[in-house]
């Protein structure tokens, strides 16, 4: 895992819906709460007084969210937030009514999170005839048919500002926002082409063949760049921990305070640079599919390779080179990719139908360690540039260089069992770091070097037919004084669950680490312990079973 102080944020959509002709309330008031017999979120306080005064399920659907505490992307400030179908409310009490309540951009957002850059969109020429013309963004808005169309409708709908009958021109505008885009034809995620424009907090469809009413619907937006996670406030912890659930990254603050969405993601296999600037992943580039280098901030994508069967391994800790391991055909091996030159370099092969792996940079950058299971079997060290491969032990998996440079920590296996050995580079020596009955796996160093940690299984388990307990596990890199931070034992989160992927925090003081129930019994969990076991607990966990999470970094 890299270890990066911040990142461009860019948010994805996922997914397409729609306003029903049908949807109506099965409301009760209960003191200051708005129920629905339809979803299991109610509305109360200032959040229900604006969502009835302006326009309630038609306008903003339903809450798929409690009010909570959440980080807003474009400015980095917490807010009580509230989302909904349609929009995601904030409530600003230093404002006075109605400006107190202010709503999402998430047409800007879920364009954002596909990596779409809304200013390269095309621009209109100049104002029309019959449309309206917003110089802002050099967009119209016009209408499809006689009196029908995007024009009308975004002219008859908006937020209840002045009190007088019909939406103003303000109103308008503050309800759906200026558009970002011409009508153009796009294929929504029903599989529908349809005409469509963009605008700041909406995505307006056409849609001939609806009756008149519905002949302009809506996406739902809200749902699409929802962040489905419960957070739970500790003050231990500091920084966000990126995760992925679904199609999409999340930045949960350490320390429950806050969410924010990424960027959208279908593959878990990605790196994020350093600085957090770029972002590297197999994924759709241009009008190619392969290993692709995206520019968060400008949307810009680079086809490092159309080869589609690539896994991202690596990126050099001055953020200039990417180490990825190729299983194609006839392009088996090891790359380095230089992110500054453009150009790609292959520096170890492949075998048929095989690949090597864990492919990691040394902390200059000048070598790399990987391991090879097949014919050429063992742990290898290769210069950047594919001179002087060398084998130093004849087998080993994971290979983990440490921060200073001095020493290689891998698994190896014997008598079925798994333990972490650290190969000595300037002695050439190695020494087995753990002697248990179960299995030891994973290791990974601290960003400052002075622990190791890895995870570790029990061989068997006390309750019949349940998975071994597994630990996650910090040893000091010199005296080896192991200590477990987290566990899957039955005092804490139950032999049900098992323990996914895990990272450090940036200043080594704490370890994070998804638990998934094995029998779809509950929620996903991400734990996180400090390393001097002075408190551990749960951050955060999906609201719902059966929904797993993948995790990615932790951030400054």
């Amino acid at each position: 895992m890299r270890f990066h102080r911040w990142i461009v944020i860019v948010l994805s959509v996922l997914s397409m819906g729609w306003l029903l002709p049908s949807a109506r309330p099965a409301a009760a008031l209960v003191s200051n709460r708005l129920c629905f017999d339809a979803v299991s979120d109610c509305i109360e306080g200032r959040f229900r007084e604006y969502w009835q005064q302006n326009g309630g399920l038609p306008v903003f659907g339903y809450p798929i969210s409690p009010a909570r505490a959440e980080v807003n992307p474009d400015t980095g400030a917490t807010y009580l937030t509230q989302w909904f179908e349609r929009n995601r409310f904030e409530l600003h009490p230093e404002n006075s009514a109605p400006y107190d309540v202010l709503l999402g951009r998430l047409g800007d957002e879920a364009l954002r999170q596909t990596g779409i850059n809304w200013r390269s969109f095309p621009q209109a020429d100049g104002a029309q005839s019959g449309c309206l013309w917003f110089a802002e963004t050099r967009h119209t808005v016009c209408d499809q048919a006689a009196g029908l169309g995007f024009k009308t409708y975004w002219e008859q709908h908006g937020l209840e500002f002045d009190g007088k009958a019909g939406p103003s021109y303000a109103e308008s505008l503050a309800l759906f926002g200026l558009p970002l885009s011409e009508p153009h034809i796009e294929t929504n995620a029903e599989g529908d082409t349809v005409l469509t424009q963009w605008f700041e907090r909406a995505r307006f469809e056409w849609h001939p063949q609806e009756a008149d009413a519905f002949k302009v619907l809506l996406g739902l937006l809200g749902k699409q760049v929802y962040a489905p996670f419960a957070l739970l406030p500790n003050s231990q912890l500091s920084g966000q921990i990126v995760v992925q659930q679904a199609s999409s990254l999340y930045a949960l603050r350490a320390n429950g305070s806050g969410i924010t969405a990424l960027f959208g993601s279908d593959n878990p296999n990605l790196l994020l640079s350093p600085d957090g600037t770029k972002l590297v992943q197999r994924t759709a580039c241009g009008s190619s599919y392969g290993l692709c280098l995206i520019n968060l901030s400008s949307g810009v994508r680079t086809l490092i390779t159309a080869d589609n069967a690539t896994v991202p391994n690596d990126w050099s800790r001055d953020g200039r080179y990417i180490a990825y391991i190729s299983g194609q055909e006839n392009h088996r091996g090891v790359f380095v990719y230089d992110v500054q030159q453009g150009s790609l370099t292959q520096v170890a092969d492949g075998e048929p139908s095989r690949m090597p792996s864990n492919a990691q940079f040394a902390p200059d950058a000048a070598q790399l360690v990987y391991q090879s299971n097949y014919s050429d079997q063992g742990v290898y060290i290769v210069n950047r540039d594919g001179t002087n491969r060398r084998q130093i032990v004849d087998y080993g998996m994971t290979p983990q260089w440490s921060p200073d440079g001095t020493q290689i920590a891998l698994v190896q296996t014997h008598h079925g069992n798994d333990d972490v050995y650290l190969y000595n580079l300037a002695t050439k020596q190695l020494r087995q770091a753990t002697t248990g009955a179960g299995s030891d796996r994973a290791p990974r160093w601290s960003p400052d070097g002075r622990w190791l940690a890895y995870i570790s299984q029990a061989a068997q388990s006390s309750i019949p037919g349940a998975q071994p307990p597994t630990a996650l596990v910090v040893a000091d890199a010199a005296d080896q004084n192991p200590q477990t931070v987290l566990s899957t034992s039955a005092e804490s989160l139950g032999t049900a669950y098992f323990m996914g992927g895990y990272t450090w925090s940036p200043d080594s003081t704490a370890l994070a680490a998804n638990f998934n129930c094995a029998r779809l019994c509950g929620p996903t969990k991400l734990l996180a312990g400090k390393v001097d076991r002075s408190w551990s607990g749960v951050v955060a966990q999906t609201t719902g079973p059966g929904m797993e999470l993948f995790l990615i970094d932790w951030l400054q």
